[in-house]
């Protein structure tokens, strides 16, 4: 029987959602558990809540409020999914990972945080349509 170390312990302390910010999750499951997999969840329930609010709400003040508050989840997603594989691939090699894993997986964030930020710029740009012009809708197609 071995006594763990005080990290050791720590490690494994707080919830899931902590310990991946943290780095404390594999590299393996952080990258493709918290990243790709619900990074596809979020997208998916993110475009048919934009597809909900174009087709089913008529108050552009509330489709305005819907999308800022998908926004803002967006970017927390985001920033949690990026810090925690981060510091996952920090901790990948002194874990006994291959630091070719580690190094792939910091540039993958980089380029994802480039294409993030990107969406969301896009995202805060048909906001902001939405917002100041009475002829836009979500989709410009349908006549209202």
């Amino acid at each position: 029987m071995t006594q763990q170390t005080y990290a050791e312990d720590y490690e494994q302390r707080g919830s899931y959602f902590a310990r991946h910010w943290r780095g404390d999750i594999s590299l393996g499951r952080s990258y493709w558990i918290n990243g790709a997999v619900i990074g596809l969840v979020f997208l998916l329930f993110f475009y048919g809540a934009v597809a909900g609010l174009a087709l089913g709400v008529q108050d552009r003040s509330a489709q305005v409020f819907g999308l800022v508050v998908l926004i803002i989840a967006q970017v927390g997603l985001f920033i949690w999914q990026a810090v925690g594989i981060w510091r996952s691939a920090s901790k990948h090699v002194g874990r006994g990972g291959k630091k070719v894993w580690a190094i792939l997986a910091k540039i993958a964030i980089c380029l994802g945080v480039v294409a993030g930020l990107r969406t969301v710029a896009n995202n805060i740009s048909v906001t902001s349509n939405l917002a100041s012009n009475s002829n836009y809708y979500l989709l410009p197609n349908v006549q209202r």
